[in-house]
């Protein structure tokens, strides 16, 4: 099986850093699928659970949403708020504890929002002009 490296990142702290087979993320439309060697991706990650299947056991990464990148090789998460576990009830305890946390962490949370809509923005309007260029139509 080809395995994916998976990385979470808050502000703060690398959260996740291991290999995955698959992962299965929240996105508006629906959870969407990521596994190794699939065409790159770009998505906007929905607060809630991230389900990542590894080769003997299952990873639970509980964010308030973000930013996925994928390569085919590594996946990046960048979250303002994110929590690791095994198991589902752990996620949840400690995402309640971390929201309890001062009303900084929410802030930080809005601007990482608009940020995102921002890149997200330019990236789509890259991808136009470069399928739109002299050079893309040859």
């Amino acid at each position: 099986m080809n395995y994916l490296k998976l990385i979470v990142r808050t502000p703060r702290s690398l959260v996740v850093e291991a290999e995955a087979g698959s992962i299965r993320v929240l996105t508006e439309t629906g959870h969407v699928g990521i596994r190794s060697k699939m065409e790159a991706v770009v998505l906007t990650v929905e607060s809630g659970l991230m389900v990542v299947h590894r080769q003997d056991s299952v990873l639970f990464v509980g964010t308030a949403g973000g930013l996925l990148t994928c390569d085919g090789v590594v996946a990046t998460l960048l979250t303002p708020l994110a929590v690791a576990a095994k198991d589902q009830e752990t996620v949840m305890q400690e995402i309640q504890q971390q929201l309890s946390q001062p009303k900084s962490e929410l802030e930080v949370r809005a601007t990482i929002n608009n940020i995102q809509s921002c890149m997200l923005a330019e990236i789509t309007d890259e991808r136009r002009r470069r399928s739109n260029s002299p050079e893309a139509r040859s």
